[in-house]
């Protein structure tokens, strides 16, 4: 709930995406900012703060631990596994090396860059992705959590609309070129859809019960 904060930015960056001036983008999204101020009044009002914990490190370390975090997301977004309800021990078993975490975001941060003029929506995905992990990235303001896959519900419309839209483009590119590249290119998708269909199967067993789900 807490990462709807962020929706006025959404909002901004889609209207902005339509073309609209962004002075006349900015009146368009205060109504949404005014509803964000009302729920940080509320909680002020109810002494209820977004901290939910001490600074569990440093600020340097907090960003190092969350930049493999912000990896682990994308990762976790193109081949969902392995999978967790409990990630405290995410720096000693999952965590992605540094160099490999910050290379797979300076990557999406170049082809964001890269693609807002010829092609704004993949911009739009990879920005809706940031912005909206960006209250639950333990850098602004420090939580119990150092990641979970509850965060990425909001996240992954951003990751799916780029996606969606690179394979469009990679496909009408083999479309003028090739034909025996589109059949592979077909079976690679069918092969990626089979493999995540195995992948959810499988998970269904994890749910069984609290025992089993908690291991």
């Amino acid at each position: 709930k807490d990462q709807m904060v962020v929706l006025p930015f959404i909002v901004f960056i889609l209207l902005l995406y339509k073309k609209v001036p962004w002075k006349k983008a900015i009146k368009l999204s205060l109504p949404f900012l005014i509803i964000v101020f009302g729920y940080f009044l509320a909680r002020a009002t109810f002494g209820v703060t977004f901290t939910q914990s001490e600074p569990w490190d440093t600020r340097f370390n907090m960003t190092i631990t969350m930049i493999k975090g912000f990896a682990y997301y994308i990762l976790l977004l193109i081949y969902p596994h392995p999978l967790t309800v409990d990630y405290d021990s995410f720096i000693n078993t999952l965590a992605p090396p540094l160099i490999l975490a910050g290379g797979l975001i300076s990557l999406t941060i170049i082809i964001l860059l890269l693609s807002i003029k010829k092609e704004p929506l993949i911009a739009l995905g990879i920005a809706w992705f940031y912005i909206s992990l960006a209250t639950v990235s333990n850098i602004i303001s420090p939580m119990v959590q150092i990641i979970n896959e509850r965060f990425l519900y909001f996240g992954s419309i951003g990751i799916i609309l780029s996606l969606v839209v690179g394979l469009r483009l990679t496909l009408s590119i083999l479309i003028r070129n090739n034909k025996i590249k589109i059949t592979v290119f077909i079976l690679c998708i069918v092969g990626y859809s089979i493999l995540l269909s195995y992948l959810s199967f499988t998970r269904l067993a994890d749910w069984r019960d609290n025992v089993t789900l908690w291991k």
